[in-house]
């Protein structure tokens, strides 16, 4: 018997072009696009945001110029632009943690490649059989993939609606042009920072000028960023504070130099041992659903193809993806033996194929169990709640432990270099692991919108192994020149390079910390606790909150994240989602729709120019021995000065996103 969506927007019955030359050039040009404006965007605060609206909105706009399209090549160019946007956000949150081990100086391209393909490419064939179970059998009701679905059906219906496109255009070239003047010519500042000490007590206030950052927060919206917000004056405005009062002999004279130095040494492991517990905590609440996604996604493997499967049932069929996922660990095989190879860890040839042997299978098995897990979870919550870092750490702790039991804890402990590659064999296999969740759980989006419009979904499964390739290719390339431009986290390839330019990357900052903290215990373990109890706390303020039935939560992996990233950072992000919070409230609930619509695609269109246009300026800051410096006008401007043009410039990129919601005519 055949199970359906009983009112598909395209019938089983009717057969459309779906897979054509122009939507695959589209598709994989918008998958790399997003790939590399996320790669940006993660590292430089922690957090990525989903293409599939954009994408949808550009799909719409750019084939209305070919006379025959229809809305599944629409859903097609969204599903593949995605998967590029997933798989960076995978790579990101943990493979460069190999660089802050030292045991990269720069992003390996052949390695990285095969870390993105091998595990994006089995978060999609983790979906196919995963389609069935969680879109047919659990109905879960997979709100992204349901909101993109009907942007699409609403742009079909109404054909005389004006173009989205023009927002995410728009927004695209205000970013771009301040992103040059602040970043490339250096005539507008970046922001401020403002630290005083009076009486042994430090104090201090910071904002930087960001579209990217104002953007993100307009798009995460007021609940979030308010908990993020809450997390950074914790750290900056209490604990930067006390810990100067606490230690006044450690004093200097610059106040801003004292305050970075105590985040550094103490405050950073607080928020650290904040987002560990939050992290597992999240795994642990959400233990349930686990096991039913497990045991759902199980029992589907065992289920039986009917003879004759119509349309909108087709999958790639499972003898083939079994065939794939069997070659995939031939690579997956080489990429810990290299690692490996590169450890010099003092062990038997033997006894090195064995624990080569046991990472590759249990990848797969821990990677089929993570993809399940994140399918379930983001069709309840959404993949915006999906604890990512979690998994990762979760994965970290676990090969961690593996380890230590097959190799024994006196090759670990007993040196500090042996336990620097040992973690970066634990960064990988969670690297792998990370990135079938999160390839796993927005693929079950797009497919969910599928699901609704009647497409076939062997197509758009082959769409998302293409966009994962697209997104695999580009991705360390991109990643080097931002590390040779900017730096990432405290890794600064080159000499005189600014450590308040580079890109923070949270969540790899926090991979290469536990991973090498549980071989070789470098974690401050007090700070770690004093964090962990924060987190309990927290945790235990959003239960109390969830129960009264308020509208404000606490998340507490929001919350560690704000206790990690600098002030400058956090506040415009802050102010993005208090701009969204106060432009909903006036609007009346019949313009909210269009509204909110405007606003994500000119968000968007903020967030890819700032991220592309800082990837191109990536290029002649890395050729360059002035790096940064290298297209500076070099005007002889008062640092005052241009921090208030600087700020001129912000309140433009303030005023586009309220006019732009604010506008009365509908798309």
């Amino acid at each position: 018997m055949q199970i359906i969506d009983p009112n598909p927007f395209v019938p089983a019955n009717k057969n459309l072009p779906e897979l054509t030359l122009k939507v695959i050039v589209l598709g994989l040009l918008l998958a790399a696009l997003m790939a590399a404006s996320n790669a940006y965007l993660g590292l430089k605060m922690g957090r990525t945001v989903s293409g599939s609206i954009p994408a949808a909105v550009i799909s719409i706009a750019v084939l209305h110029w070919f006379r025959k399209r229809n809305i599944l090549e629409h859903n097609i160019v969204q599903t593949a632009a995605s998967a590029g946007e997933c798989l960076a956000a995978g790579i990101i949150f943990t493979v460069p943690a190999l660089l802050m081990l030292g045991l990269w100086s720069e992003f390996s391209y052949l390695d990285t490649l095969l870390i993105g393909l091998v595990g994006g490419g089995l978060g999609v064939l983790f979906s196919v059989p995963l389609r069935r179970a969680m879109l047919i059998d659990q109905k879960l009701p997979y709100p992204e993939g349901l909101a993109v679905a009907e942007i699409l059906k609403a742009s079909e219906q109404e054909a005389h609606k004006e173009k989205g496109a023009i927002y995410l255009v728009r927004g695209g070239i205000f970013a771009a042009v301040f992103t040059l003047f602040q970043t490339g010519l250096k005539v507008i500042g970046d922001g401020f920072t403002l630290w005083t000490n009076k009486l042994g007590v430090i104090t201090g206030f910071g904002f930087g000028f960001s579209p990217v950052l104002l953007a993100a927060g307009y798009i995460v919206g007021i609940g979030v960023v308010s908990t993020i917000a809450l997390g950074n004056v914790l750290t900056w405005q209490i604990g930067v504070p006390l810990l100067s009062w606490l230690t006044p002999d450690a004093l200097l004279n610059d106040p801003a130099v004292e305050a970075t130095d105590l985040y550094r040494e103490q405050l950073r492991y607080i928020s650290i041992g904040a987002i560990t517990f939050g992290g597992l905590w999240s795994l642990i609440t959400l233990y349930k659903p686990m096991i039913q996604a497990v045991k759902t996604s199980f029992r589907s493997l065992r289920q039986k193809s009917d003879a004759e499967i119509i349309r909108t049932e087709y999958d790639i069929p499972m003898p083939i993806v079994l065939g794939i996922i069997v070659f995939m660990m031939a690579p997956l095989f080489m990429v810990f033996m290299q690692n490996f190879n590169d450890s010099g860890l003092p062990v038997t040839p033997e006894l090195m194929l064995i624990t080569v042997g046991v990472c590759t299978v249990l990848a797969i098995i821990l990677g089929f169990i993570a993809s399940s897990v994140a399918s379930y979870l983001v069709g309840l919550v959404g993949t915006t709640s999906l604890p990512i870092s979690g998994i990762a750490i979760a994965a970290i702790s676990f090969i961690a432990v593996l380890l230590m039991g097959i190799l024994g804890t006196e090759v670990t402990f007993s040196n500090p270099e042996y336990a620097a590659h040992a973690a970066g064999i634990a960064i990988v296999f969670a690297a792998i692991i990370c990135l079938c969740a999160s390839l796993g759980g927005d693929n079950m989006q797009d497919l969910r919108a599928g699901f609704a419009l009647g497409a076939t979904p062997w197509k758009q499964q082959f769409i998302l192994f293409l966009g994962v390739l697209a997104g695999a290719i580009i991705i360390a390339p991109v990643l080097n020149l931002l590390l040779n431009a900017y730096g990432i986290g405290d890794v600064l390839p080159r000499e005189g390079m600014n450590p308040d330019k580079a890109l923070v990357a949270p969540q790899a900052t926090i991979m290469a910390a536990v991973a090498e903290g549980v071989f070789l215990g470098k974690l401050n373990g007090m700070m770690f606790a004093i964090g962990a109890a924060i987190a309990a706390v927290v945790c235990f303020i959003d239960y109390r909150l969830e129960k009264a039935g308020s509208n404000f939560r606490l998340p507490v992996l929001a919350f560690g994240l704000g206790m990690y990233l600098p002030m400058i950072m956090v506040m415009p992000l802050f102010l993005g989602g208090l701009l969204a919070y106060i432009l909903q409230r006036n609007l009346s609930k019949s313009e909210r729709p269009a509204a909110e619509r405007r606003g994500i695609l000119v968000a968007a269109g903020l967030i890819a120019g700032e991220a592309l246009t800082g990837i191109v300026l990536a290029i002649p800051f890395s050729m360059s021995t002035q790096g940064e410096n290298a297209l500076s006008l070099n005007l002889p401007i008062p640092q005052n000065i241009l921090i208030w043009l600087g700020f001129a410039a912000y309140l433009v990129i303030i005023g586009l996103i309220w006019v732009t919601v604010k506008k009365r005519k509908q798309i």
